[in-house]
Order: structure tokens, then C-alpha cells, then sequence
């Protein structure tokens, strides 16, 4: 059983999914999650889980097919791109970037913000809708292919994630960085496990860190450069693809050596 995130982070202290996720944790054999800081969370809300636990970081495999992400959102050749790639759903947090973005786009007319990904949760979507509606500096693409965002990601400045929790690690934060592409992420546990704020990425923990953050990315294309190449080399060595399928059929054999 892998845990991804909401299960741990949100699922596990619902009363009323609480129950479901710790039958599914007895049943399991062995449950993996992205980062220790999951691991510890774990442990201490279900001690008897501890034996059976192993951390395998995630990897990043993103070739993309092509795509025109540009052409798709009706960009122009000199608009800076923020682009968000996430699913609909509250966790995302997505409309806590709207009022900062509102206030760049009149310091800086090329801003653009290109949101991609599916409806998860109806609700969060109408939000959502509502909030972008009648922003020319504000694009949603819907749901998108994973070729396609990692293809688009060559055609934007910066990939934005605005998270309240993930499991480990985001996957479109980790494949940003596989692209060199500088990254804007909220100041939570899991992003903190692959970004060194001001080093391979920014951190944020507040709309107003988010804004200043933002524009420095705006005013400084060297700043994108250097960062984007350390976010490069950050998940070329540290998130490989070999040793995460290796480390998987490691506990695969021992689990089925226990069978």
C-alpha cells in the first residue's frame, strides 16, 4: 500500500474515513510512503504500522510528447508564464494565488497564469471558475495529458504549487525541477523535502512572500537561470528513476518471499 498524502495528512484525522484507512493499513503487507516526515506522522497515529513501513522516495520520468501549451492558452511570444499543473480539489489551494497574481499583472502586463489539470471536486472547480472569470491574465487548459505538462513545461518561466499538504513530494514540483524550470511552492512539509529555499526553488508562507517571491522571478532572468539549474541537478542525483524501481522490487521480493 503506497500513501500518497491526503490519506495521511487529512483522511487519517476524518472520523469519518478514519476507519476505512486504518482497515486498509491492517490488510497491507507492506506500506510505503515518499518521506520520513510521512513515516513519523504515521507512527505516531498508528503504532502498529511501524514494522511494515518503508520510505522509497519518488522519481521523475517526464518525457513529453508535443505540445503547444503556448498556442493552447492563447499565449503571445513575450508573456511570462506562471503555470500551475493540479488537479481540482480543495487540498490544491489554488485560489490563494489569484489575489497576488491580480496584483503582479498590473505592475507587470506580460504576466500570464495557465492553470492544467482535471476536475476532482465539482465544488472547488465552480470556486475556481468563478475566481479566474474575467482575468485576461488568468488561462485554464482543463485536463490535460501527463505528455502534454511535461512537453508545455519547456514553454514556461516558472510552475507554481500552492499545496496545504502532499505526501512526500509533489510530483509537478519534482518534474518542474527535472526541466530546469524554477519553482514557486508553498511552505509545507513535502515541499520542504525537495526545495532549499532560495537555492533550488522558493518557498512561500504567505500571500505576501508569495507576491515578493513572484516578482523577483519576474525582474530577474538570471535568478531563473541559476536556480533552475540547481533544481535540475537536485533531481538528476537525488530522484533518480533507477533507484526507486529498485528499491520497490526489493520489497516486493520480500514481501512475496513471506507469502
Amino acid at each position: 500500500l503506497t500513501l500518497t498524502g491526503t490519506d495521511v495528512n487529512q483522511d487519517l484525522f476524518d472520523p469519518t474515513r478514519r476507519p476505512s484507512v486504518l482497515a486498509a493499513l491492517e490488510a497491507a503487507r507492506a506500506v510505503v510512503v515518499f518521506h520520513e516526515t510521512i513515516g513519523e506522522k504515521l507512527r505516531r497515529e498508528v503504532s502498529t504500522v511501524a514494522a511494515k513501513l518503508q520510505v522509497i522516495g519518488q522519481a521523475v520520468l517526464c518525457d513529453g510528447s508535443r505540445y503547444d501549451l503556448r498556442a493552447a492558452a492563447g499565449l503571445h511570444p513575450g508573456d511570462f508564464v506562471f503555470f500551475q499543473p493540479a488537479g481540482i480539489r480543495r487540498v490544491k489551494n489554488i485560489p490563494a494565488v489569484v489575489p497576488p497574481f491580480e496584483r503582479l499583472s498590473r505592475r507587470h502586463p506580460g504576466l500570464r497564469y495557465v492553470l492544467a489539470g482535471p476536475v476532482i471536486e465539482p465544488e472547488e472547480a465552480a470556486r475556481v471558475t468563478a475566481l479566474l472569470e474575467g482575468r485576461p491574465w488568468a488561462t485554464s487548459l482543463g485536463a490535460v495529458t501527463h505528455d502534454q505538462i511535461c512537453a508545455g513545461l519547456s514553454a514556461v518561466e516558472v510552475v507554481v504549487n500552492s499545496s496545504l499538504s502532499e505526501g512526500g513530494m509533489s510530483n509537478a514540483v519534482l518534474e518542474a525541477m527535472s526541466k530546469g524550470v524554477p519553482v514557486l511552492a508553498s511552505d509545507i512539509e513535502g515541499n520542504r523535502s525537495i526545495i532549499v529555499d532560495g537555492e533550488n526553488g522558493f518557498l512561500f508562507g504567505s500571500e505576501a512572500e508569495f507576491e515578493a517571491k513572484a516578482e523577483r522571478f519576474l525582474r530577474d532572468p538570471g535568478l531563473r537561470s541559476v536556480v533552475g539549474r540547481r533544481a535540475r541537478s537536485t533531481a538528476a542525483t537525488q530522484f533518480r528513476l533507477e533507484g526507486e524501481i529498485d528499491n520497490y522490487l526489493a520489497l516486493y521480493r520480500s514481501v512475496a518471499a513471506g507469502c
